[in-house]
């Protein structure tokens, strides 16, 4: 700061007439002004009388405003232009800045972002939800179709099957050696499709937790309206000019509302400064609640912003930093990958999904036969005895063999050795069972409708997932990838860094909350009021 000498007082100036105390303050045509602001020097600097920063009035075709001298010697008006961008807010029939939707919105109603950036107003149906609820209420009836899900599967069994390293093809092949090994393989696949159930509980699981941010962390109408109602309560209103005899009588309907004074004017008891006192003219009076009762109170001083919007309709526009906290709360940490729906879905289908197991596939069990056993969490499928009747060509396999004895053979032991290089199997039957060149027995195909069970536990399997109405495609390992969200779709969001300007960051809490925010993204208009609290003016000795 420029080192420059002061003087001291320890009284109040009371000036007697309307002149300002500097004379550079004031002007009566904005050229004056500019042309005042191109003599403007440094603080402190000899070479000049205007400085920068210095504030300076106009007063001009009935308007008064109050500028800055920046330090490239223009002028910057205080308060500027408000810019309202109209998919956000919109002006009611009263002139009333309000958000777009609002007044129309039925209580309960969530706030939400449509594709071209316009806010919408959704009320929740405790039926369907939009977009995963429509996923999922299509899921119990089908199990997908020829390109995904367990439809699929099912018609590349016949290719599955005969799949020399899993499946039912190598438990079948393994027959050569042992029948027994038909019982491990049939409980591997049991196991593989408790692994299955478990991966759909772990989605479940997520998507119950995206569904918690979303109904859980908006507010309602009514909460919105006393927020907005306590913002506004503490505005001043610009009321325009009017001659203190012609001053409108004390009550609640002006509370607020400022007026320029046109003549001098002497206080009475209706002043908070008390009865007496004179002022000049072109001085500011507001009208403030005092106890019960309404008087008037100098200000300083009072830039008139009458051009713009009220404070009541700026609030209901405009969120706090109080206000955009609550409303971020219900936001979440990006995922790569995953999305939010737009909607909610009902307490059935969340109780059904907090049931599937993480990382599932899609399909679901809804019940096993008595072959079968679930553990008591209901997550692991178990195989407790399937009859050999109910193994597909077991009894042809088992033809011309007899029971073990031991310490007994068929054959003397120096024929044991030439018969292991022989196949023992002359016949099988046509086009489900194959015999090599060599002697082996191989799969050709099984027909899914003799896999015993297969098609109840198939029944009601997930088919798809769908992201607000839009089919994911599962990729090579059958999992399925949430985008992020873009401009023209929805998906996942990503919180910004923490100093990031106009961004929203994620807080310990996982809670969203606009930390910075640029004052220049702010876009004024002519229909849109800026308020200024413009303070008290100090209380003037009282006197001639």
């Amino acid at each position: 700061m420029a080192d420059f000498g002061k003087l001291n007082f320890a009284v109040s100036f009371n000036p007697q007439t309307a002149f300002p105390l500097d004379a550079r303050y004031y002007f009566d045509t904005l050229a004056k002004a500019n042309l005042a602001a191109q003599g403007a020097v440094e603080v402190g600097s000899s070479d000049g009388t205007y400085f920068f920063g210095e504030n300076i009035v106009v007063v001009e075709n009935d308007e008064a405003k109050m500028y800055i001298i920046q330090p490239d010697k223009s002028l910057k008006e205080v308060g500027g232009n408000i810019l309202i961008n109209d998919k956000v807010f919109l002006k009611d029939t009263d002139g009333k800045l309000d958000l777009v939707g609002f007044a129309d919105a039925v209580a309960g109603a969530q706030l939400t972002k449509g594709e071209d950036g316009s806010l919408k107003w959704v009320n929740p149906d405790t039926t369907t939800v939009e977009g995963l609820s429509t996923a999922v209420e299509s899921l119990k009836t089908t199990v997908g179709d020829a390109n995904s899900g367990l439809v699929k599967d099912v018609a590349d069994l016949k290719t599955a099957v005969g799949n020399t390293d899993s499946g039912l093809t190598k438990e079948v092949a393994d027959l050569k050696t042992s029948v027994a090994d038909n019982t491990t393989n049939i409980t591997k696949n049991a196991e593989d499709i408790a692994t299955n159930v478990g991966n759909i509980t772990k989605n479940a699981t997520e998507i119950a937790a995206v569904k918690k941010d979303l109904t859980d962390n908006y507010d309602t109408s009514t909460e919105v309206d006393e927020k907005i109602a306590a913002k506004i309560s503490s505005t001043y209103k610009a009321a325009g000019s009017t001659a203190f005899a012609a001053l409108p009588a004390l009550s609640a309907a002006i509370e607020g509302n400022v007026y320029n004074i046109s003549d001098e004017f002497t206080t009475d008891d209706n002043f908070v400064e008390a009865a007496g006192t004179k002022y000049p003219a072109g001085t500011n009076i507001v009208c403030i609640k005092v106890g019960e009762a309404y008087k008037w109170d100098v200000l300083a001083g009072f830039v008139d912003l009458s051009a713009y919007e009220t404070a009541e309709a700026a609030g209901k526009k405009y969120a706090t930093k109080t206000e955009l906290t609550d409303g971020l709360a219900g936001k979440v940490d990006t995922v790569a990958g995953k999305g939010l729906s737009t909607e909610d879905y009902t307490s059935e289908e969340k109780t059904k999904l907090a049931g599937i197991a993480a990382g599932a596939q899609v399909n679901v069990i809804d019940g096993v036969s008595d072959e079968f056993e679930i553990n008591a969490e209901g997550k692991v499928l178990g195989v407790k005895g399937i009859a050999s009747s109910k193994i597909t060509g077991l009894d042809t396999s088992l033809e011309g063999k007899v029971d073990k004895v031991d310490g007994s053979s068929l054959v003397p032991d120096n024929d044991i050795t030439k018969l292991q290089g022989l196949a023992n199997i002359k016949s099988v039957a046509s086009g489900e069972l194959q015999i090599s060149e060599a002697g082996e027995l191989g799969v050709s195909a099984i027909d899914a409708s003799k896999v015993t069970g297969l098609s109840d536990a198939l029944n009601g399997k997930i088919s798809g997932v769908k992201v607000n109405g839009t089919e994911l495609t599962p990729d090579a390992d059958k999992k399925v990838n949430v985008p992020l969200a873009a401009t023209d779709s929805v998906g996942l969001v990503k919180g910004a860094a923490e100093d990031t300007l106009n961004g929203v960051v994620i807080n310990e809490n996982g809670v969203g909350e606009v930390k910075k925010v640029d004052m220049a993204i702010l876009e004024p208009n002519d229909a849109v009021t800026f308020i200024l609290n413009g303070g008290k003016a100090p209380t003037p000795t009282t006197g001639g």
